[in-house]
């Protein structure tokens, strides 16, 4: 899951920065219009993929700020990588209260 999520940030970069580049240099023709409609549409999902994660797990995962940002940015890759930590969390302190799996008898 970890090389899917760092091929998911490099797309979603790529694409944050083609739609960018857009605003300050302006694509020929109808171009600079389909990828402002484009940088809206990613927006306004974005927007809306934050508050369903928040409605969705509030109450059971502890997420930060930084983990929004990274929804915003990342759309659903940023959605695995808040869950992920969530897990490692879990797996920590499951390990620290001798709970885990790798605890023997």
């Amino acid at each position: 899951m970890r090389s899917m999520i760092i091929i998911g940030q490099v797309l979603f970069t790529a694409l944050w920065l083609v739609l960018l580049a857009n605003l300050f240099m302006p694509f020929p023709g109808n171009a600079f219009a389909l990828f402002l409609l484009l940088l809206l549409i990613v927006v306004v999902l974005h927007l809306l993929q934050m508050l369903i994660f928040y409605a969705a797990f509030q109450s059971s995962i502890k997420a930060e700020g930084k983990d929004y940002l990274f929804i915003f940015l990342f759309g659903i890759i940023g959605w695995m990588m808040a869950l992920q930590k969530q897990q490692l969390k879990q797996q920590e302190e499951q390990q620290t209260s001798g709970k885990g799996p790798n605890t023997s008898a």
